[in-house]
């Protein structure tokens, strides 16, 4: 078995390769779209697309109670437990699949009649089943597998299929649109390349652990189910009230300007949550095999790379994510896209989220889902109450302050918990380490956009700025954290050195 820290590295990677080309291609065929068929299209898909999100509160966040039910019987190597665990997590997931496609075809029925969209009532409909078929197939042959996965720290499996469905994806969607195709039909050709992925990961799982069908299901394994519901409803909440205040509140063109800006914002937050959150399973495990020294030790290091790798991204993205948008979105003219002072707030909001991901990380691989749910709970109603009420008088702006004010809440609330109950983690290093990476990060911003601005005419200008600023942030922050921080830099370049002599 490949030591943590290979696996670590390995998940690290591959998510990374996935993450570049997903923007990448993120980049390319949504812009066609947007162009060839208009602010209204792409806005409504976004609002459609966040409708058929909101049945996944039903599933009651039983993914993270899966992984959590895989991580013993893994450690243990314990075969029949695993089978009981899968069988267990798959019948969920059928069950759920059903209530799903029930959904599908009532949102199908009812979205048009509830959202002015400017379409006729057929093209609507069919859109919505359309962008559903994925989805569908997803809860009735992938989750359990991938959940599997996940906890096995074998995410770079998940990674491949990623990669080879979005390049596949892409290239269908460009050729289609190329030759005139309509929006229905580039996303069927979307639609059946990612439905069949969740089968062959299912195929993958069930030769590589030799699941045991004929084993009982154990519904005690999900008993904490209700508990992560709320936890569930608390993610979806994060990120998916931010569109829907907006589908109600204001009109389909400013959810195409949120969801512009918010595929940026995620593509960098997917890459630094998938990254770091197979932490969660590198923690899972020590805590399955009872190592608490090992993780007195390696907690800190976890957390400070996290600030890093977080820092390095957002920083970047305050300084140039307005100027993408004003390339990216040349020559729409439906409604101004360029929203500067929305772009930087938004940058904020995932920078606070995934700089605290470590400290949820440390009680979710111990078990504490029933004894958090009041974090998941205040977060949810600051975020849907705030941007409910500053919406009126801010419009997009204020949607993005209620989810600053949330997150900054759960981040605290996070480290509180942690520290009173699973982890004494030193406060005086928390505090220091938010204080050194956040100043740097404002400096370095301070600078690009004062000293060191120029204008960006081209999307080569632009990627060849990316890479400089990038390579600029991430090395003022690892100089700068090796001087304040040196025990556990070091730490982190020693673990680098293993995986790359394959120590």
């Amino acid at each position: 078995m490949k030591s943590r820290s290979k696996l670590f590295a390995l998940n690290g990677t591959l998510s990374l390769i996935q993450q570049l080309i997903t923007v990448i291609c993120g980049l390319i065929l949504p812009q066609m779209i947007l162009k060839a068929f208009g602010s209204s299209v792409n806005g409504t898909m976004s609002s459609i697309t966040q409708f058929l999100s909101f049945i996944t509160l039903l599933q009651g966040g039983v993914g993270t109670v899966a992984r959590l039910a895989y991580y013993k019987p893994l450690a243990q190597n314990d075969n029949y437990k695993i089978s009981v665990a899968y069988k267990t997590i798959s019948n969920f997931y059928k069950k759920f699949a059903n209530i799903f496609v029930i959904y599908l075809l009532g949102l199908s029925f009812i979205y048009p009649l509830l959202v002015k969209t400017g379409f006729d009532y057929l093209y609507v409909a069919s859109l919505v089943l359309i962008l559903g078929i994925a989805s569908a197939s997803e809860y009735f042959f992938g989750q359990a597998s991938q959940m599997l996965l996940v906890s096995a720290q074998k995410n770079y499996i998940f990674s491949l299929t990623q990669i080879i469905c979005t390049l596949l994806s892409t290239l269908i969607g460009i050729a289609l649109v190329n030759k005139g195709a309509s929006i229905h039909l580039v996303k069927i050709g979307s639609a059946i390349v990612y439905a069949i992925r969740p089968i062959v990961l299912l195929f993958y799982v069930q030769r590589k652990y030799t699941i045991n069908q004929t084993v009982k299901p154990d519904k005690s394994l999900l008993s904490q189910r209700n508990a992560a519901l709320v936890r569930h409803i608390a993610f979806y909440i994060h990120t998916s009230t931010d569109v829907m205040v907006l589908t109600v509140c204001t009109n389909l063109l400013w959810v195409s300007v949120y969801s512009v800006h918010k595929y940026v914002i995620s593509s960098l937050s997917n890459l630094v949550t998938v990254v770091l959150g197979n932490v969660e399973a590198v923690f899972g495990d020590m805590v399955a095999r009872n190592e608490q020294e090992i993780m007195k030790k390696q907690v800190p290091v976890y957390d400070l790379f996290s600030k890093i790798i977080s820092c390095s991204c957002f920083v970047t993205s305050i300084i140039l994510i307005s100027r993408f948008v004003q390339l990216y979105t040349k020559g729409v003219s439906d409604i101004d896209y360029y929203q500067p002072l929305f772009a930087t707030l938004l940058s904020v909001s995932e920078l606070i989220y995934c700089m605290g991901i470590t400290y949820q990380s440390i009680y979710i691989a111990a078990g504490h889902i029933k004894k958090t749910e009041w974090i998941a709970i205040t977060e949810a109603c600051i975020n849907l109450f705030l941007s409910i009420a500053l919406v009126w008088k801010f419009g997009i702006i204020g949607v993005v302050i209620g989810t600053i004010a949330a997150m900054t809440f759960k981040t605290i609330a996070n480290i509180y918990y942690m520290k009173k109950n699973v982890f004494d983690m030193s406060l005086c290093f928390i505090i220091k380490s938010y204080a050194v990476n956040i100043l740097l990060g404002i400096l370095l911003i301070t600078l690009n956009w004062t000293v060191f601005y120029i204008e960006i005419h081209s999307y080569v200008q632009f990627f060849l700025w990316v890479v400089i600023v990038f390579a600029f942030t991430a090395f003022s922050y690892l100089i700068v954290n090796i001087v304040v921080f040196k025990n556990e830099m070091q730490e982190i370049i020693a673990m680098i050195k293993r995986i790359i002599l394959k120590k």
